[in-house]
């Protein structure tokens, strides 16, 4: 199905059914603070932890709970 007025979202699939839209998350520090805000086209979260920590570590310069010389998701 094409979306003509936003071609670029997707048919995703919820557990209440089908939606037409982004796949989003979002990243907040320890006191509520948005630091991460991103919008995919993918279908499912499995390849967006990675992107979103880099987003933090960006922002806020760590992981949350984590040691300052944690520099990466993967480290």
């Amino acid at each position: 199905m094409a979306n003509t007025t936003d071609p670029q979202s997707r048919l995703l699939k919820t557990r209440n059914g089908w939606v037409q839209g982004y796949n989003c998350q979002t990243a907040v520090s320890d006191d509520e603070f948005l630091v991460s805000a991103r919008a995919t086209q993918d279908t499912n979260d499995l390849d967006q932890f990675v992107p979103t920590a880099d987003d933090v570590l960006a922002t806020a310069g760590k992981l949350p709970g984590a040691p300052a010389a944690v520099t990466s998701p993967s480290a």
